[in-house]
């Protein structure tokens, strides 16, 4: 496309513009997925041009979209791109190992760190370890987000 065109020789903004008005048309016409599409490219050309905030918008709206209509092979990429913009996104494929979901669970119930260690027979140090890894991937921040997402 002549956006992606753009964006490989340099003109980032050019790109963003061509790209945002191949996303409206793809909306308008009920095309979804290539509207997301069209985001996407528009995210990475806004993100190239500094537009971080305009970015970040179009970009979690692509992503939105390849998770909700399972598109395995495009919503990483925006992931990727949103969290180089700083922003904490849910892992792409989200699934939690049992361990994971165990300690997720636990959390989400109200106990410690200390208390999940005993309770399991584990050490803190695993769980402070299993407990990042299960907010990096709900895309969470708090323990609190963590009993919100399950």
């Amino acid at each position: 496309t002549d956006a992606r065109v753009r964006l490989a020789e340099g003109d980032a903004a050019g790109a963003a513009e061509l790209a945002l008005a191949a996303a409206t048309l793809a909306a308008a016409h009920d095309g979804e997925l290539d509207a997301a599409r069209a985001r996407l490219l528009a995210g990475q050309a806004l993100a190239a041009s500094g537009r971080r905030a305009a970015a970040i918008e179009q970009l979690t709206l692509a992503e939105e979209v390849f998770a909700r209509r399972g598109i395995g092979l495009l919503r990483p990429l925006a992931v990727r791109e949103l969290r180089e913009l700083g922003r904490r996104v849910a892992s792409p494929d989200g699934a939690l190992s049992p361990r994971e979901r165990e300690i997720a669970e636990l959390i989400a119930s109200g106990s410690s760190n200390q208390q999940i260690a005993d309770t399991l027979v584990i050490s803190l140090r695993t769980v402070e370890t299993h407990a990042r890894s299960v907010r990096r991937k709900l895309g969470v921040a708090s323990r609190a987000d963590v009993a919100r997402a399950l």
